[in-house]
């Protein structure tokens, strides 16, 4: 469980710190990541577009603060769970995150 915390670590502080090659690095090079967001499904392959995609999603909030995070196995899979709160253009908001990857440093994320 001790990769598992590393990587999930990894990822979060990434997200909050709007790191994109922080996230970028717990992904695989030729990774994938599949997100249900609004307006609708984003895809994007590739660690640094992964990252790069993730960052935008929370570019015009300031401050972006971790509200609180989980890492559990379920099955063969690593679940990860955060929330967010932030400011956005004015208005406070919260968002809430989950994530399984396949494997460590995953090809694909989901």
């Amino acid at each position: 469980m001790d990769e598992d915390r590393k990587l999930a670590t990894g990822l979060i502080d990434g997200v909050v710190s709007a790191d994109a090659l922080a996230i970028a690095e717990c992904f695989a090079p030729d990774g994938r990541l599949r997100a249900l967001i609004p307006p609708g499904p984003v895809e994007r392959r590739g660690a640094t577009a992964a990252g790069e995609v993730i960052v935008s999603w929370f570019a015009d909030a300031d401050p972006l603060t971790l509200i609180d995070q989980s890492v559990d196995r379920v099955a063969d899979r690593l679940h990860i769970s955060y929330r967010l709160g932030g400011t956005e253009l004015g208005k406070d908001f919260r968002s809430s995150s989950r994530c399984m990857p396949k494997s460590l440093m995953a090809a694909s994320w989901m």
